[in-house]
């Protein structure tokens, strides 16, 4: 990934952006959380750090939220006893 490539991740998910993240193998269904740094190299590794997560987080292992599956929210009713 080279700056140009970097500097474009950063423009399109910006600070506060939500992702889906996974610590090490992309197995399982991953974590929740924030963008909370522009994306940076370290040793030659593209990286972006996380709210909540202390160590920097590959971008090879983030999911960006307008790309998470979206799940329809259904609420119950509630049923209310006449006295």
């Amino acid at each position: 990934m080279t700056a140009f490539d970097i500097a474009n991740w950063n423009k399109e998910n910006r600070i506060g952006t939500t992702v889906r993240y996974w610590k090490d193998d992309l197995v399982g269904p991953g974590l929740i959380s924030k963008i909370r740094s522009h994306a940076t190299v370290i040793g030659n590794i593209p990286v972006v750090y996380l709210d909540g997560v202390v160590q920097a987080i590959p971008l090879t292992n983030i999911l960006v939220s307008r790309e998470l599956p979206r799940r329809k929210i259904v609420v119950p009713k509630r049923e209310f006893l006449s006295l």
